[in-house]
């Protein structure tokens, strides 16, 4: 039976006002706009791309009706302003329609049915058997493009109905303290033994006050009043921003809304997280929250409209294009994976806009000869795979004169972040055992052995930063001068003092995490969050410090055998696909070596640097002459 929505949508919109309509919630809710705006343009970014399988698996021709269709949906609209529609649509009103047509010469379109416009008809097993456009005009299934979410695609503003109510409710309710209430934060009290005054005289006494100390276009409106003799000031907090927790509502709306589109709130500033988390969460995006649209949309495709255009082909979105890092990771991925280069000199040319060489010399693959089949992984690996790790100073200087490449650096950080893992486990079970000794009642003290904690952790650390510090130095050795004496010890007191530092300041935060823990509110429980705490370190904490302390020791260990060599300058190299905007800057800036960069640091991951400049940092420095 036909089940039209526009008696239930009338009723539901008198009931509810303006939440029920999802174009004006997305005019009018700058946090439901916000987010889906924040989906819309990041989904656009993967292209949606057609492929046949008549010889082998490849990218259908230009001129081919399907490559037409997707690139161009309708004549002179790109797929970047129609596909991401749909999913605009998915996401306001939970279904989307088009329309398959021919054009004048013969090529399929597709003209996109704005969710505003038409209703689905339902049968009696809530499938959708035709749409009602205009309330007038019915269309069979077999005639449009669409898909409906459950119940033929009741939109989801119902769902955010109960959330959004009470925060409009509470900005209106904050607006209305602004314009009405008093500027001035104090009431004016007469004395007990003054005169009454008489209606007339109170009515213009407060229309003088209003007008000279509190109204919008009062000259002398947030001053201090002149009183008469007698009257006296009382301080009135009835109107604080703060009281009216202002912020925690405006934020409260975007993480409400973040949590039922199913994105970080972090991704869109409304909660605080590190660059490490954010990037984490970035990388999630197109897989956790995005994921299941690409998926759905592709096949939608293939399903209703492929076999009309062009039987035997398929649709899919390009996921590489999310996933893709910069040119030098995915190079050097590459070539680890088939265990030799994989690029000729003829394409590298044309990467720089060069000539080919002359007579066919740049259309070979060029195998080093170090890399033998079957013998390095790649022309990376220099070194066996299982290097001893150096037990004593001796050991460490012996190291550092073998040191080759920053894939050393790398592989100690690797090490060292499996250490500090085991520790943050082994401190977690202490901190227990010692909470547990103390009192048997939900708030026990804890007497924290900072010496025993800091003694420990610096032992690890400084365990792995000469190694690396060292590897550093000679990766720049290598390029500088080869034959130079070097020599570790000279940075030896440096790392220990900065082994030193960073393991009290590591210990002292996890310290105030654990008295936050156990001081909660909430006084039972306070076992698991304390064993959250450390769980926690030991997953992400560990190798977070662990690149930070590898970035660190390796570009110091450059800077210190550019300083041995005579190096005049350095020059910052950004690594990460998708750095911060003050490394992104510094990207091939050269200064002098005894300068510091614009961002705070001497180099990438100088401690010296602030939190937000230094963590998650991958850059590397370039010392010269």
């Amino acid at each position: 039976m036909d089940v039209p929505h526009f008696a239930a949508l009338r009723q539901e919109t008198r009931q509810f006002g303006f939440l029920l309509s999802p174009e004006l919630v997305y005019r009018t809710q700058k946090d439901v706009r916000q987010v889906v705006d924040y989906l819309v343009d990041r989904f656009k970014r993967i292209p949606l791309c057609g492929f046949t399988d008549d010889t082998a698996t490849q990218r259908l021709s230009m001129g081919d009706p399907l490559h037409t269709l997707l690139r161009e949906p309708w004549p002179g609209v790109p797929q970047s302003r129609v596909i991401p529609e749909l999913l605009r649509d998915a996401l306001l009103w939970d279904r989307w329609a088009a329309i398959l047509v021919t054009d004048d010469g013969g090529q399929p379109r597709l003209k996109r049915l704005p969710p505003r416009t038409w209703v689905p008809l339902l049968d009696g097993f809530d499938q959708v058997h035709s749409i009602r456009i205009g309330g007038q005009v019915d269309l069979d299934v077999s005639q449009v493009f669409l898909w409906c979410g459950r119940s033929g695609g009741q939109h989801p503003m119902r769902a955010l109905q109960a959330a959004l109510q009470e925060l409009i409710t509470g900005q209106s309710y904050r607006q209305q303290l602004f314009e009405r209430g008093g500027r001035f934060p104090a009431v004016v009290h007469r004395p007990a033994e003054a005169p009454g005054l008489t209606p007339e005289a109170l009515s213009r006494l407060q229309q003088d006050f209003n007008a000279l100390w509190a109204g919008d276009d009062s000259p002398t409106a947030g001053g201090m009043p002149i009183l008469e003799e007698g009257m006296t000031l009382h301080d009135s907090r009835a109107f604080s921003p703060a009281d009216q927790q202002y912020l925690e509502g405006v934020q409260l709306g975007t993480v409400s809304v973040c949590n039922f589109y199913h994105v970080a709130p972090e991704l869109l500033g409304a909660r605080a997280g590190n660059q490490a988390s954010t990037d984490q969460y970035r990388q999630g995006l197109y897989v956790e929250t995005l994921g299941p649209h690409y998926v759905s949309i592709q096949d939608e495709f293939n399903v209703q409209v492929v076999p009309t255009v062009k039987p035997g082909a398929w649709v899919e979105f390009d996921m590489d294009e999310a996933l893709r890092g910069s040119f030098l990771e995915e190079a050097e991925a590459l070539s680890r994976a088939t265990g030799a280069p994989w690029m000729v000199r003829d394409e590298a040319r044309e990467r720089k806009n060069m000539a080919a060489l002359p007579d066919g010399q740049g259309t070979d693959v060029v195998t080093p000869l170090n890399v033998v089949t079957g013998s390095l992984p790649s022309p990376a690996a220099t070194a066996p795979d299982e290097t001893p790790f150096p037990k004593s100073l001796d050991g460490r200087k012996a190291l550092g004169q073998a040191a080759q490449a920053p894939a050393l650096a790398e592989r100690y950080g690797d090490q060292l972040a499996a250490a500090l893992s085991t520790y943050f486990r082994d401190q977690g079970q202490d901190v227990l055992r010692l909470l547990g000794a103390g009192k048997a009642d939900n708030t026990p003290p804890l007497d924290w052995p900072t010496e025993r904690y800091d003694s420990a952790l610096a032992q690890i650390l400084y365990g792995y930063t000469p190694a690396i510090a060292s590897a550093g130095a000679h990766h720049a050795l290598q390029r500088l001068d080869p034959d130079y004496p070097w020599s570790d010890d000279p940075m030896l007191k440096y790392l220990r003092a900065g082994a030193d530092r960073t393991a009290h300041s590591v210990n002292e935060q996890t310290r105030t995490a654990v008295l936050a823990a156990v001081g909660s509110s909430n006084a039972d429980g306070w076992q698991q969050r304390v064993s959250d705490i450390f769980d926690a370190a030991a997953a992400g904490r560990a190798s977070s410090l662990a690149r930070a302390m590898t970035t660190h020791c390796t570009n110091f260990g450059q800077m210190e055998a550019g300083k041995a060599t005579g190096a005049t300058t350095k020059r910052w190299h950004v690594t990460s696909p998708n750095p911060r905007t003050s490394h992104a800057l510094l990207n091939g800036v050269s200064i002098p070596m005894a300068a510091t960069f614009p961002n705070g640091c001497r180099w990438p991951g100088d401690p010296n640097g602030s939190a937000d400049e230094v963590a998650g940092c991958t850059c590397t420095l370039e010392v010269g002459p």
